[in-house]
């Protein structure tokens, strides 16, 4: 792929590959599909920056991968009832797409007849690699979400579909950006408190309250992604900053207790919000739905009744290759029977902080045969859960080699064993994967 850039004199200039790399050469993409192991599809409705107004009928379609080949019921779909199909305009769900449709020719009212199969492009196109259970017979790829505009801002709006798979695997589906162009004054969209930040309204929210007070000392949480059984967690600080990263074309749910504006600082000055941006002025929640464009870091001014709070928000390519922890234990001090463990862990993908949800730590006694008793044999080692060690501790090294907001990615345990020689694990738990990932193991001698 090559970007060329042409001026009104013709001059051209070869652009670099990315805002990190500037090299002005081309660069090499590799696809694969083919190996993908989520929800895949897209939105075919509204276009890429249409302009629409009255009612919008929002057509698209979805699939996941199964590897069966044999419809036997327990086949991984997307669940035919579309509960799992969500519909998000500028970050807050709008309701469900009514799925398994078809608008092939066989089709009697957009629905598959039982026993025959979906004709129309997408069956057509997929069917043959015969893992699709949602193209097996009496089924169809599509979904539908009628949504009436004039709950919508005049003005530009994201649009995309979060669609999470019977395995429980989401992705977010055909980000685009749509023009909502109604002729009368329209109420600003969504349930409860809910409104669209339109262009400019959060900037001029701000003019004349630009010496609100900050606090530091409010506590905010968040979750990314289209997944809306996911828990929040809190947003760590990054030099005194709540920071949170979300990929391309991801989406950021903030809550904000109070909140009833937002705009950006940029330079120095009060910004309008994002595109794709929304606010609940009832629950206190902020919500940004990142269309194409957007990259790097964007620092939010979130205004409350009597003072605002700062949240940088991290827009950042998103990840080709599923990245490891990082996780190293380098020191163990002993104090006699007392024993202090230091380490730090990391999840390179994390969406705040360090990304490490707790740390156990585990001793087993090494025995040797001499020291096991024949009347025993079962008594071949002492197993002792030992705690959950303390997080949050300040590594300035782990920073300088892995990034500012793993500044706190350290780790401390403070036991106390009998004597022998033990061998001390330490397991990590990883907040976006919610499993335990990796351990490293030291050996202890208590004299």
């Amino acid at each position: 792929l090559s970007a060329v850039a042409t001026d009104a004199e013709g001059n051209q200039r070869l652009l670099g590959r990315s805002y990190v790399d500037t090299t002005p050469v081309p660069t090499t993409v590799t696809i694969a599909n083919d190996t993908i192991a989520k929800p895949f599809g897209a939105i075919d409705t509204p276009g890429q920056g249409a302009t629409v107004s009255g009612t919008l009928n929002n057509f698209g379609w979805a699939l996941t991968p199964d590897s069966n080949t044999v419809a036997d019921g327990t086949d991984i779909q997307v669940p035919t009832t579309g509960a799992t199909v969500n519909v998000f305009i500028d970050g807050v769900v709008v309701g469900q797409a009514t799925y398994n449709l078809c608008r092939g020719s066989v089709a009697v009212g957009g629905v598959t007849p039982t026993g025959l199969l979906c004709d129309d492009d997408v069956s057509t196109i997929f069917r043959s690699a015969g893992v699709y259970r949602n193209l097996d017979a009496g089924r169809g790829p599509i979904g539908l979400r009628t949504i009436n505009t004039a709950g919508l801002t005049n003005g530009l709006h994201t649009i995309q579909w979060g669609v999470t798979d019977s395995a429980s695997r989401g992705e977010g589906i055909g980000s685009r950006y749509f023009t909502v162009l109604n002729s009368a004054t329209r109420v600003p969209a969504g349930s409860g408190g809910w409104r669209q930040v339109a262009a400019g309204d959060g900037a001029d929210a701000f003019v004349a309250r630009r010496d609100l007070p900050r606090r530091d000392d409010v506590a905010i949480l968040g979750r990314t992604g289209f997944n809306l059984d996911r828990a929040f967690v809190p947003i760590e600080p990054v030099g005194g900053v709540p920071s949170v990263v979300v990929p391309e074309l991801g989406r950021v749910e903030l809550r904000v207790p109070g909140a009833h504006g937002v705009a950006v600082v940029a330079n120095g000055d009060l910004r309008a919000a994002p595109v794709g941006m929304a606010v609940d002025d009832v629950e206190g929640v902020v919500t940004w739905s990142v269309g194409p464009g957007y990259l790097g870091t964007y620092r939010l001014l979130v205004e409350r009744e009597e003072d605002h709070v700062l949240v940088d928000v991290t827009v950042a390519p998103m990840a080709v290759v599923e990245e490891p922890v990082r996780m190293h234990v380098d020191q163990v001090d002993q104090f006699g029977s007392v024993f202090v463990m230091h380490g730090w862990a990391l999840d390179p993908q994390a969406e705040t902080g360090s990304g490490i949800g707790a740390v156990h730590v585990w001793a087993r006694r090494k025995m040797s045969s001499e020291v096991i008793s024949p009347a025993a044999p079962e008594i071949t080692s002492e197993l002792v859960f030992l705690g959950v060690a303390d997080l949050g501790v300040s590594r300035p090294d782990v920073a300088a080699a892995h990034g500012g907001r793993f500044a706190h990615a350290g780790f401390r345990l403070e036991s106390v064993l009998g004597a022998g020689e033990w061998e001390v694990t330490a397991y990590i738990w990883n907040v976006r994967t919610q499993r335990f990932e990796d351990a490293r193991s030291v050996t202890v001698t208590i004299r």
